[in-house]
């Protein structure tokens, strides 16, 4: 079973952000500087010219236009780039568990030769027979859920693999080794993954209830 964003959303919301950023720096700009240069044209284009009746009016006008021109743009530049963002990959089988994130800064993979390939994922992999539980939980009630480890002590990975891949220490035992980035559209809400976990993990899969507090 192989969990994804759809490419759709990510797009929607790249342009919506940029949409919001644009429109505000936009309005910002275009108020300061048509309020600056009254009774000069806010916007000019052959015989049409748009001039506000008085200092506030073509510091609103001003806002309106360079507020809506920039954040057409933005919304399409965002719109873009959504459509080139790849989202995370989670995938569960009877082997293990598997993470593909984008999240942080991404090596160029070198090849055999020498040369750079193109930037990938940060991937690894989970084996259902290296952890004693498993569960999907929120680190704190006000932020987006996670997914938790608990390793077999003959597993339990190493500080620079921790490292590598992220890997935080939870309160209580355990490591955090996923987390959903309100902030990002690409990665994967954990909380999908509840019923695919019952059934690939399964008695390795404990609800938040069941996880021993701190």
């Amino acid at each position: 079973m192989t969990v994804t964003n759809k490419q759709g959303g990510i797009a929607a919301t790249y342009s919506r952000v940029a949409w919001k950023i644009g429109g505000n720096t936009g309005f910002g700009i275009g108020g300061v500087l048509a309020a600056l240069t009254f009774p000069n044209p806010v916007l000019e284009l052959g015989s049409l010219k748009l001039v506000g009746d008085n200092r506030l009016g073509n510091t609103a006008l001003g806002a309106a236009v360079l507020g809506g021109l920039l954040g057409i743009v933005c919304w399409l530049v965002g719109l873009i780039a959504g459509a080139r963002a790849k989202s995370d990959v989670v995938t569960l089988d009877t082997y293990g568990l598997t993470i593909s994130s984008w999240r942080g800064n991404q090596q160029p993979r070198i090849a055999e030769d020498g040369t750079p390939k193109p930037r990938g994922p940060k991937t690894f992999t989970l084996r259902w027979s290296a952890l004693e539980r498993i569960a999907v939980d929120h680190p704190k009630e006000t932020e987006p859920a996670a997914i938790a480890v608990w390793f077999r002590p003959a597993d339990e990975p190493s500080a620079a693999w921790r490292t590598k891949h992220g890997a935080e220490g939870r309160e209580g035992g355990g490591l955090w080794v996923y987390r959903d980035d309100a902030t990002s559209p690409r990665t994967v809400n954990p909380e999908r993954l509840r019923d695919a976990l019952k059934r690939y993990a399964s008695g390795l899969y404990e609800d938040p209830h069941d996880i021993p507090d701190p």
